[in-house]
């Protein structure tokens, strides 16, 4: 029914935009919960303004000019030295620490350029609401399509993450609905605006989108730092974490490697290691490892670091027959598993929960 595909390309654009923005323009990842909500009240007030349905082939269109706009923004540093924000940033000394764009300023055009979208989305579910005269079962059904949407995108962001997936199907999807409008009500100069924009929009999200990594959560930038022999791991635009390219005989050969030894020198042979946040493994499992671990749990929330880690480690630490990985929630895997362990290292872990949304530092 059409009702429930308006519902499932709303619900699937709500939360595409918050993936969007952030992983282009990354400073903008703490502010979802505004892109969310904004959009979610969009949508309703387009519910109510069935006039503006008839404009729906310029979805595609504002979804371009969407784009070219975060696009902008993300070649900007929006960072901003508030108290209490960024501060792992700063620390790291690995990005530019001055903003040249206003950080709320951006999300407040963020804000606005996806309300187009939205507004059009909802003013078509409420005029296929009307004209199909569903009364009661019209919001069953439009849940029916938002969980559909919902399932969609989580598919998608859990096993295929790249932008360019994500664009493809956000026109796909609008692309099949286009085709079903079209059958009913003929409108060629719309046809003809939406298919150009579309392909505008994949032709921009492919060229962006080959230039980076991608993981379920954020976008992945590796940098290689010839001089320190590593390939340094930035998220979304922020250094999150460091890759080592030198083996592990040959980085204990540092006098400043043992700010990372240190801990590991109290793992006796045999001991069940357990690591909180392992990201690439070369400055913990490697260690571990080193000092006679029998065991290694690796516990890392994002299976991208492990499997970057498994491509530049030269000792392949991934790889041990000694090694588990588990791509998993540190905290969850604390609440949920039973094993024991005799020595248990957290090196830096993000906590949203327990921590303002608004905090970049590191516990």
């Amino acid at each position: 029914m059409p009702i429930i595909l308006w519902s499932a390309f709303g619900v699937f654009s709500q939360l595409a935009f918050v993936r969007l923005f952030s992983t282009t323009a990354g400073e903008t990842t703490y502010y979802g919960n505004a892109f969310f909500i904004i959009a979610i009240f969009a949508l309703s007030c387009g519910f109510f303004t069935r006039k503006l349905a008839r404009f729906y082939c310029l979805i595609p269109l504002a979804l371009l000019l969407n784009y070219a706009m975060v696009r902008w923004l993300g070649t900007y540093n929006l960072l901003q030295q508030l108290p209490g924000e960024f501060q792992w940033v700063s620390v790291a000394n690995l990005s530019p620490k001055e903003a040249n764009f206003d950080l709320q300023l951006a999300v407040l055009l963020l804000c606005t350029v996806l309300v187009p979208v939205m507004v059009l989305i909802g003013a078509k579910q409420g005029a296929h609401m009307v004209s199909g005269n569903y009364q009661k079962q019209g919001y069953v059904l439009m849940a029916v399509g938002g969980i559909l949407g919902a399932l969609v995108f989580t598919l998608q962001n859990q096993f295929l993450p790249s932008q360019w997936v994500l664009f493809l199907i956000w026109t796909g999807g609008f692309l099949v609905i286009l085709w079903r409008e079209q059958q009913l009500v003929p409108d060629r100069r719309g046809l003809a605006v939406a298919l150009v924009s579309a392909a505008g929009l994949l032709a921009m999200g492919w060229s962006f989108s080959s230039q980076h990594d991608w993981s379920p959560y954020q976008r992945i930038d590796v940098v290689e730092n010839q001089a320190n022999a590593t390939k340094n791991l930035f998220t979304n635009g922020f250094y999150i974490s460091t890759i080592h390219l030198l083996g592990a005989d040959a980085l204990h050969q540092d006098p400043m490697w043992i700010l990372h030894t240190t801990p590991f020198q109290s793992v006796q042979p045999g001991d069940r290691v357990l690591v909180l946040g392992s990201g690439g493994g070369t400055a913990d499992v490697r260690e571990a490892i080193y000092h006679g671990a029998g065991s290694i749990t690796a516990v890392e929330i994002d299976p991208e670091f492990i499997a970057l880690g498994t491509k530049y480690d030269p000792d392949r630490s991934y790889l041990k027959p000694q090694v588990t990985t588990r791509v998993n929630d540190a905290r969850r895997f604390l609440n949920t598993s039973q094993e024991k362990f005799d020595f248990i290292y957290m090196p830096f872990l993000d906590s949203q929960t327990n921590a303002s949304n608004q905090s970049r530092f590191r516990l």
